[in-house]
């Protein structure tokens, strides 16, 4: 699941029944990633979203969005989609030790 505050700019998903988390790491600024005792992410933080994202805060408001996360030995690539619109995408280097995954947190589950 997902929300959005418009007025302080920022964007949470999280898997749904998940609460808390092992550890959290900036991917770059603004964005986090929360992740489990088994190096899963739970959940995403954006603090600034609309301007982090380059897009308007009304697209951030809507039902379906979808965050991919995927790692290997050397980077995590982050994905986010908008009514199947991929509207964001980056690579970051996985200094974190997050294992090999590909994770889709998807808002309508």
């Amino acid at each position: 699941m997902s929300s959005y505050d418009e007025i302080n700019d920022i964007f949470c998903g999280k898997i749904d029944g998940k609460n808390g988390y092992f550890a959290n790491y900036a991917m770059n600024k603004g964005i986090f990633i929360n992740i489990d005792k088994n190096g899963c992410p739970v959940s995403v933080f954006i603090d600034n979203a609309s301007d982090i994202l380059n897009v308007k805060k009304e697209i951030l408001e809507e039902s379906d969005i979808k965050i991919g996360i995927g790692c290997d030995g050397l980077s995590i690539y982050f994905d986010i989609f908008v009514n199947g619109v991929k509207i964001y995408n980056n690579e970051f280097k996985n200094t974190y030790g997050i294992p090999d995954l590909n994770f889709l947190l998807d808002s309508n589950y």
